[in-house]
């Protein structure tokens, strides 16, 4: 029995039909920034800053809602769906 969350068949459907282009710029940029890996958090929080002029807690108020927007589920869907288990553990 595995202790997984299933993924929301809503979102899955809205994705299916979202087009990758909805993104905005700032939208695939923090895409882009979460698809590496980081070995210090200072680090990730500088790029953060040099790049999108965001502090942390605007950063991750902007991932958290990118999250459940289901363009972002159709440009990146692996990665979306690492993040949402994140989220949700």
């Amino acid at each position: 029995m595995s202790s997984l969350p299933r993924p929301n068949l809503a979102l899955v459907e809205l994705a299916a039909d979202a087009e990758p282009t909805d993104l905005t710029d700032i939208q695939r940029q923090i895409l882009a920034i979460e698809k590496r890996w980081w070995k210090y958090t200072a680090v990730k929080e500088r790029t953060i800053k040099a790049q999108l002029g965001l502090n942390p807690t605007q950063y991750y108020l902007a991932l958290n809602s990118l999250l459940d927007n289901p363009a972002a589920a159709a440009a990146e869907p692996m990665l979306i769906n690492r993040l949402r288990t994140k989220r949700a553990a």
